[in-house]
This record gives C-alpha cells, sequence and structure tokens, in this order.
C-alpha cells in the first residue's frame, strides 16, 4: 500500500470514528435536554399552563400528597397500576434448541438507554420456552443485579429478541405514556438506593418495582409532554442506528484494508 493509500485509509477511519464520536456526544445533549425538560415540568411544576405562563411561579395551585407537594388535578400513583412486570428467561450456559434469538443482558441495559437489536448477543433455545421471553415496542427492561435499577427501553425490529434472568421486564398496559414513565424509571436506581439505607443495593424484585410510586400527571400535560420528548427520541434513535451501520463500515473496511485487498485512492470520498 503507498503512502498516499495509507493516508486516505487513515482519513476514512478516522472521518467514521469522527462521525460515530459526534452521534454519541448528540445523543448525550438530547438526553440532558429530555431530563431538563422532565425537571422543569414534573419536579419544578414550571410547565405552561393555560395562559402560556410558568404554572408554579404565576400561582398555580397545588395540593399536599404522600410524595409532597403536586399540581391540583395531579395523583400519586404505583408502577402495577400501569403494567406488568417479568423476571427473563433463565438457561443454561451450554443449553441449545431449535431457534436463533437475540437476548438483552445485564450489561446492555447498563451501556445504554435505548436498546438496538443488532448491538444484542446472540442465542439457540427452543421456542416453546423462549415465546414468552419474547420482547415488544416499548418495554422498559430493569436490571435485577450487577447493575440493579438501571433501565433500558426497547425499540424498533424486535423479532426473536429476548431477555436474561438477570433483567425485569415492566409492559404497560396503555403504551401511549411510556415516555413519561421512562423518565420516572430512569430515576428508579437513585431512588431504590435511597431505600437501602445503611447497605449497598444488591438486587431488585418484581415486589419493590410494583410499589414504586410517582406523580401522575393530567392527560394534557403528559400529551404535551410526549409531543416534544417524542421528537429528540427520535433523532437519538436515528443517530444509534447510525452509529450501528457506521461501526459496521468501519469493522468490515479496517481487515479489508489491512491485508491489502481494497486499495484506497487518492480520490475516495469519506463517509459523512
Amino acid at each position: 500500500m503507498s503512502l498516499n493509500s495509507l493516508q486516505n485509509y487513515n482519513k476514512i477511519l478516522s472521518d467514521l470514528d469522527s462521525k460515530i464520536e459526534l452521534n454519541h456526544q448528540m445523543n448525550h445533549t438530547l438526553e440532558e435536554i429530555g431530563q431538563a425538560i422532565f425537571k422543569r415540568w414534573f419536579t419544578d411544576f414550571e410547565f405552561l399552563n393555560e395562559e402560556g405562563k410558568p404554572y408554579k411561579s404565576s400561582g398555580g395551585e397545588v395540593v399536599y400528597s404522600e410524595l409532597g407537594e403536586i399540581p391540583k388535578g395531579w395523583r400519586v400513583s404505583k408502577l402495577e397500576d400501569y403494567g406488568t412486570f417479568k423476571n427473563g428467561i433463565n438457561y443454561l450456559r451450554d443449553e441449545t434448541g431449535d431457534t436463533d434469538f437475540f437476548i438483552a443482558n445485564v450489561r446492555d441495559i447498563a451501556n445504554s438507554k435505548l436498546l438496538l437489536k443488532d448491538s444484542l448477543d446472540g442465542i439457540t433455545l427452543n421456542i416453546k420456552k423462549a415465546r414468552d421471553y419474547l420482547l415488544k415496542d416499548k418495554d422498559i427492561l430493569i436490571a435485577r443485579s450487577a447493575s440493579p435499577g438501571e433501565v433500558s427501553l426497547v425499540l424498533g425490529d424486535l423479532d426473536k429478541v429476548i431477555y436474561s434472568g438477570f433483567s425485569i421486564r415492566y409492559r404497560l398496559n396503555n403504551p401511549e405514556n411510556y415516555l413519561y414513565i421512562f423518565l420516572i424509571m430512569q430515576r428508579l436506581k437513585e431512588n431504590l438506593s435511597n431505600l437501602a439505607v445503611g447497605t449497598t443495593l444488591q438486587s431488585v424484585n418484581q415486589e419493590t418495582l410494583k410499589n414504586v410510586k410517582f406523580v401522575l400527571p393530567s392527560d394534557k400535560i403528559l400529551s404535551n409532554f410526549n409531543k416534544i420528548i417524542k421528537s429528540l427520541l427520535e433523532r437519538t434513535y436515528n443517530n444509534l442506528i447510525q452509529n450501528s451501520d457506521l461501526s459496521q463500515i468501519r469493522d468490515s473496511l479496517l481487515p479489508r484494508l489491512m491485508s491489502g485487498k481494497i486499495r484506497v485512492h487518492a480520490d475516495t470520498k469519506t463517509y459523512r
């Protein structure tokens, strides 16, 4: 490989890595924006009222609840009232079966707030055993141990995707407000750790999760919030998809370029 080709080869890989990192940074910013909006609306109660003014600072009425002051018309609910929990599948290390699946493990939950099928490990199990653990769009996964309380949202293509026994699936009865519930559950780790006073949180179980309480806003406020957060989530999801594609291109090019099977010419265009 000539020096000129080597320089172009390095630039291709550098540009791919730069784009992947830029998408990571964008997603981090989008997450911070979503969290900031959530805090302003549902902690500070400064969502816009009917007059387009911040609710609490404009004299919006609040009432006392078991979780402290909340806007009038809101109520306290429990997670078990809005969805069902199910522990993941248990299997032996050397177990095999008749069907190939993708499986979400605790490390996947801990590493990403949104899970993509392509990032998961493959496993072969009997369909009769695994069918009850198939995931659906907008399911939420909670890590039971290792990283107890970490949560991830599963979206997109979920054909033959299951989840491991070290996690718990939360499936909403009505997924319309999944974005709000998901952001509520992102605070699970901190809230559950606070319950383990004087000890280290070692694991999470269904009974604990069922009794987690949260504030449920009015339908109108939830609808307005979901519209805003949905646009942020779509951008985040698209960035993850693009990063998956870019990583596959990079990983396929690297060994072929190093072996000399592909020659990079000076006029080669980079992926942007």
